[in-house]
């Protein structure tokens, strides 16, 4: 799932991997954000949507709304392939039950050929 996850961030989107999951990504890729840094905080303050994909997003990910600003401020959709663990510590705009590798091809291949606003961003 690593290259999948790289492939995303063509659509220049920033990755910021759970505590667990923080190798699905090198930590040298100019999209990537340590999930505990001042950094990823401020994106997902930031972010209108928020895409989750294989993760839980348990306490150690979301503490406190400060870290990601209140539920209403953006749309959450979350990917697992297990439904109990969708939507259980924010509220979801979209739960999608599907394998995580599956879907993020999917959603690759679909973004591929669209116009994204900030493909091309030289820094986030």
């Amino acid at each position: 799932m690593g290259k999948r996850a790289l492939e995303l961030p063509a659509a220049d989107c920033p990755v910021i991997p759970s505590l667990a999951g923080r190798s699905i990504v090198p930590h040298d890729h100019r999209n990537y954000f340590l999930s505990q840094s001042p950094a990823a905080d401020e994106l997902r303050r930031n972010a209108d949507v928020i895409l989750v994909v294989g993760s839980r997003v348990g306490n150690l990910d979301v503490p406190y709304d400060k870290y990601w600003g209140a539920p209403s401020a953006s749309s959450l959709i979350h990917v697992d392939v297990d439904p109990r663990h969708i939507g259980v510590s924010r509220p979801v705009a979209l739960g999608i039950v599907a394998d995580a590798k599956a879907k993020l091809e999917g959603l690759c291949a679909r973004l591929s050929s669209r116009a994204i606003a900030s493909r091309g961003r030289q820094t986030w």
